[in-house]
């Protein structure tokens, strides 16, 4: 591609980065695409110029580390490693471990399977429900842990800012 001579090692240095910017010219729109894609299943708050960014610093990687001789194409190779590149950039951001992802994942799923299987749950059956024979009594305390007197179950005759309602 481009001869390097053993007295101009600069020139073969500077041939190296334009066949690194040609690639990175080639392979940008892949890197585009495959950020859409994932952007399309993340939150709005995930920003597409963000894994854009990284996207291309894992085509870069993927320029320096491709071996020939795996009997991979250059395309295959770097679109994992573009997308691995996005992919560790989002877990480096979320505060949860994938563990607990999973669990809520299966959780979804469970409550899903549930109500298939038997119908929607109706709003008002989710609300805990007081017994015919007990009717719900004013609480002595509030959530900010201040005294309450029976009478004080208004906003606007108690003294915590929190309470509405104080009911046991």
């Amino acid at each position: 591609m481009c001869p390097t001579p053993a007295s101009h090692v600069h020139d073969g240095e500077r041939c190296q980065t334009e066949q690194v910017e040609a690639l990175i010219q080639e392979y940008a729109p892949h890197v585009k695409y495959i950020a859409q894609r994932l952007a399309s299943r993340l939150p709005a708050s995930i920003c597409l110029d963000d894994l854009i960014s990284v996207g291309v610093l894992g085509l870069m990687d993927a320029i320096e580390k491709y071996d020939p001789t795996r009997g991979t194409t250059f395309k295959t190779y770097a679109e994992v490693r573009i997308r691995g590149a996005m992919l560790d950039e989002l877990r480096e951001f979320d505060w949860a471990p994938r563990s607990v992802r999973q669990k809520e994942h299966a959780l979804t799923h469970a409550y899903a399977e549930i109500e298939r299987r038997e119908g929607p749950v109706p709003y008002r059956s989710r609300r805990l429900k007081t017994s015919k024979n007990t009717s719900p009594r004013p609480s002595t305390s509030c959530p900010s842990g201040k005294k309450l007197s029976c009478r004080c179950t208004t906003m606007r005759n108690s003294r915590c800012k929190r309470l509405v309602r104080c009911w046991t």
